[in-house]
């Protein structure tokens, strides 16, 4: 799973995980799993933070293997194991050593989870008062949180290998 993915699948798993479980399903309840034409905000490539291939390779595969395995752990959890996981995610991000060009995106969006683990943290997500505060953050959250994940985007896919596009026959 490259870094994209598992970002987006995080949110959209965090945010639609919990639209399952009641409370309203508001049109902020559809995150950042497609695309969104704020790409332009990224003009990130390797010359522009001075990061070099070896770099951006070990970082591609670094996030991979750190971020693996999250967006299957937030689908299974449930309302109340939502916060614990929220914490691993951010202190994955905390141990990725990003690369100059989007060293600033990540760290938007790692505050993005922190905040959104505090607010599942201070709420009961299995009732509707919880399930909305959790909401109301992320309504917040997502207008600063979508241009960074956009631009992790865009590096990732100019600076990692695309590993589902391979031929599975």
């Amino acid at each position: 799973m490259r870094l994209r993915p598992a970002l987006a699948a995080l949110s959209a798993t965090a945010l639609l995980g919990l639209a399952a479980c009641g409370g309203s399903s508001d049109d902020d309840a559809t995150p950042s799993a497609g695309g969104s034409s704020a790409a332009q905000t990224s003009s990130s490539s390797a010359e522009d933070g001075g990061d070099t291939d070896a770099q951006a390779a070990s970082f591609c595969t670094e996030s991979q293997t750190t971020l693996d395995g999250f967006d299957d752990q937030l689908d299974a959890a449930g309302p109340e194991g939502l916060a614990p996981i929220l914490s691993q995610v951010v202190d994955a991000l905390d141990a990725l050593d990003a690369p100059a060009a989007v060293a600033g995106d990540l760290q938007t969006l790692r505050d993005a989870y922190d905040q959104l683990g505090q607010v599942a943290s201070a709420n009961d997500l299995t009732t509707p008062e919880g399930q909305q505060a959790f909401q109301d953050a992320y309504a917040e959250i997502q207008p600063q949180a979508q241009p960074a994940e956009d631009a992790v985007e865009a590096w990732t896919d100019a600076n990692c290998p695309d590993d589902d596009a391979a031929p599975t026959s």
